[in-house]
């Protein structure tokens, strides 16, 4: 390229970024091919040595790590009788810059933001893209150091900004200060209370000028009104550690002095502490006190502290804490022996640099706690509750269920809603009602409804509509198990290596063995094999150590507590960890009996004879959309229905909801439903050839819902191995097929009998399967 044009992009780029400057690769090649410079036909190599030979006033610097560059605009430097040309950035007045803090200030509360956001106030503003676009933000915000700093900047666009105060002259600072004198009269004893809080033991900030600063910033609803008796204000300064200040002001009543009087300062928590010895001193005294009144002629002793941090969480987690206040009761999660219940009192601290309550006392009442008063319920079912439609559609299939003369699904609600109001039971923030319905294997059907979150609607929202578990051997109503995720941790660490999650993100939820867990206590429940004791309660878990040492869970006696639990889970740990300790002795429980042993071995010569109805209407939700696609090629009406799937996420709410729809329109089409049990036949065909090559494919298993040892074989519906797993029930003649389940089903299911080694049922099959499942379809399925 010739000197003349190097030497006229030079003068073009200077006068636009200004001289020196630092800039991403792509904003110099976008300015050189914005003024003509460069065809459209340079791509990004071409583009790279065309910069490369520009090197007399830039150079062209590889970011570690990266594959982008990064360009230095210097001055030019050819010839010597040609001096380097530094322009100087150019600078914005005083009023815009004015201009600019206000608008941060006005649109977001935050300390840090991006430029990106930036840019969007401005074009607000009236600041168009050719005054300020993206490719300028980077040299506005250079060109501003006194308003802007830069909090990250990695090269490639992101960039973090952070907005610098004003510097004040001293002019302006005196004036505030003579504000503050004529506004507010500061008692010295106020002073170094206040001084404490802003500079701790070391600062040396002017609290004066901090003051009159904030004030002169303070907006006129953050001021104190003439005719107010008091005021709590909260200006704009921070402690030494971070926090808020809160000031209460009151009239004062001395013409001599300013109107207002600073009466009482303290610290202003923008947010709770994450733990209760952050929020609170707790006297070594009164915890003694506490643990007397807990553990007094108890056996086993309770853990205090871990109630204090039970309590704290609830409280933390509701958001609902009265700072103005100058005491806090907060109720204590356990009791004494005797059933009374203990009140936490926090009071406020004085003392500057510590934690903002101290624990003062602690109130006994006796007897247990009062019976919580009867629940208004509304007059009106359209007062009561909302009914969404995924919820809707699940009513109405029972409904179709039963036959004759169905009912919609609001109108039902609406019936049944007169009827039994008195039987609306309330538990925690769930309300359930139960409805004269029986699902597909006969339980008894229960409406769940959860707060509504939406405001000028219903108080509630329908949420679940099926059969609930029976209380009596639920785990989590007979024990409160705590935090299940901490726990589920430990009896992961203390038993033989074992994927407990499905997904390979490594984050550990222990889905199976929360499910695991719940199934094992219910089938010990009924055989009568949990161990109760006045003074604790144990099972076996049925799972061992890596040493093949079995593992038990253990209890305590539960205080009076919200969820009206009898025991309070303990540890997991071995049988003789706890005879050592002296916590159980004689011989430890037994481990659950499925009856697998008495089960005789799987009949490949069989017939199998599936439940079409119940497979291919009532769970049509767990077939495979391939499958599904593919069965109504030929049928326009069913085939709108399935178009209207892909606006809904798949396994979402709504998805099912429409598949529901398809059923219904299955069961009322009987051309159509033959042949979706002619394709799903062919798939069962399939695996009959497939067992009595192979009888080892079929799968022992337990069914919680019945209670009863079956069989499961694979079933490929989808084309893509295998993707559903068929339950086998043995009759006199063969096989009945009563349902299918989805892999994650099947697995938790037989995984209560042992771990699965050497099957087509496997942890790492399930995963393939919920990764296909959830992945955006890569071929288009025929509609």
């Amino acid at each position: 390229m010739e000197q003349i044009t190097k030497r006229e992009i030079f003068e073009k780029m200077s006068a636009r970024f200004g001289v020196p400057n630092r800039m991403p690769m792509a904003r110099a090649a976008r300015f050189l091919h914005e003024n003509g410079y460069t065809p459209n036909a340079l791509h990004y190599a071409r583009m790279l040595d065309l910069l490369r030979d520009l090197d007399e006033f830039l150079t062209v610097e590889r970011q570690e790590g990266e594959r982008d560059y990064t360009v230095i605009l210097h001055g030019f430097s050819l010839e010597e009788d040609c001096p380097a040309q530094e322009n100087e950035k150019r600078s914005l007045d005083e009023k815009e810059k004015d201009f600019l803090r206000a608008m941060v200030r006005k649109n977001t509360a935050e300390s840090v933001f991006p430029a990106a956001q930036l840019s969007r106030w401005m074009q607000k503003e009236g600041r168009n893209c050719r005054q300020y676009g993206v490719s300028r933000m980077r040299t506005l915000i250079e060109m501003l150091p006194d308003v802007f700093a830069v909090c990250r900047d990695d090269g490639k666009g992101d960039i973090l900004l952070s907005l610098r105060e004003k510097e004040l002259s001293p002019e302006e600072k005196e004036e505030n200060r003579m504000r503050l004198y004529d506004f507010l009269y500061l008692p010295p004893r106020q002073m170094e209370v206040l001084s404490a809080l802003i500079n701790g033991g070391e600062g040396t900030r002017d609290v004066w000028q901090m003051l009159a600063d904030a004030l002169a910033l303070s907006r006129r609803e953050q001021k104190p009104e003439p005719q107010g008796e008091t005021f709590l204000w909260e200006p704009e300064i921070e402690t030494w550690d971070g926090n808020g200040v809160r000031l209460k002001l009151e009239k004062s009543g001395d013409l001599s002095l300013p109107p207002w009087m600073l009466v009482h300062c303290e610290k202003r928590e923008k947010f709770l502490p994450k733990n209760v010895r952050a929020l609170a001193f707790l006297p070594q005294k009164q915890l003694y006190t506490l643990e007397k009144w807990v553990n007094e002629g108890r056996k086993q002793p309770l853990d205090v502290m871990q109630g204090l941090i039970d309590s704290y969480e609830t409280v933390r987690k509701s958001g609902d804490w009265p700072w103005e206040a100058e005491e806090v009761r907060l109720p204590f999660p356990l009791s004494s022996p005797l059933g009374e219940r203990i009140t936490l009192v926090l009071k406020r601290n004085r003392v500057p640099q510590k934690q903002p309550y101290i624990l003062s006392r602690m109130e006994k009442k006796n007897g247990p706690s009062p019976v919580p008063k009867e629940t208004p319920w509304p007059e009106t079912w359209e007062e009561f509750a909302r009914l969404p439609a995924a919820s809707a559609a699940a009513l109405q299939h029972l409904l179709d269920r039963e036959g004759g003369n169905v009912p919609q699904a609001a109108d039902f609600l609406r019936k049944i809603y007169g009827e039994r109001r008195s039987a609306l039971k309330k538990e925690r923030n769930r309300v359930f009602l139960p409805l004269p319905l029986k699902n597909e294997d006969g339980e008894p059907v229960t409406a769940v409804f959860v707060p509504n979150r939406k405001t000028g609607g219903p108080l509630w929202l329908l949420h679940f509509v099926g059969s609930l578990k029976n209380p009596e051997d639920s785990l989590e109503k007979w024990a409160y198990m705590g935090k299940w995720q901490k726990n589920l941790g430990q009896l992961a660490a203390m038993a033989a290596p074992e994927p407990w999650d499905f997904s390979g993100s490594g984050r550990q939820n222990y889905v199976i063995l929360r499910e695991y867990l719940l199934h094992t206590f219910s089938r010990l429940y009924r055989e009568g094999k949990v161990r109760e004791s006045p003074r604790g309660a144990c099972f076996h878990t049925g799972l061992k150590t890596e040493q093949g040492t079995d593992l038990f869970a253990f209890f305590v006696p539960a205080a009076p507590n919200p969820y009206g639990t009898r025991w309070t889970f303990s540890s997991f740990s071995p049988w003789e960890q706890a005879r050592k300790k002296g916590i159980w002795e004689g011989e430890p429980p037994e481990k659950a009996d499925y009856g697998q042993e008495e089960m005789p071995p799987y009949n490949p010569r069989g017939v199998i004879a599936p439940e079409y109805a119940h497979i291919l209407v009532d769970n049509i939700t767990r077939l495979p959309c391939e499958f599904l696609a593919r069965c109504w090629e030929q049928d326009d009406a069913v085939r709108k229905l399935w178009q209207e799937t892909a606006g809904f996420p798949r396994g979402s709410a709504a998805f099912r909801a429409q598949l529901r729809k398809i059923g219904g329109y299955l069961q009322k089409n009987p051309l159509l439903f033959r042949e979706v049990c002619r394709r799903f036949d062919r798939a069962v065909q399939k695996t009959v050839s497939l067992l009595r090559d192979n009888p080892r494919w079929a799968v022992p298993t337990y069914y919680p819902t019945r209670q009863v040892m079956e069989w499961l074989v694979p079933l490929s519906l989808g084309g893509n191995g295998v993707d559903m797993a068929l339950l086998l029930e043995r009759t006199e003649n063969g096989y009945t097929a009563p349902t299918v389940l989805t892999l994650p089903m099947a697995y938790m299911n037989t995984r209560l009998l042992g771990r699965m080694e050497d099957s087509w049922l496997t942890v790492d099959a399930v995963r393939v399967f919920l990764q296909r499942e959830k992945a955006p379809d890569k071929e288009e399925i025929p509609c």
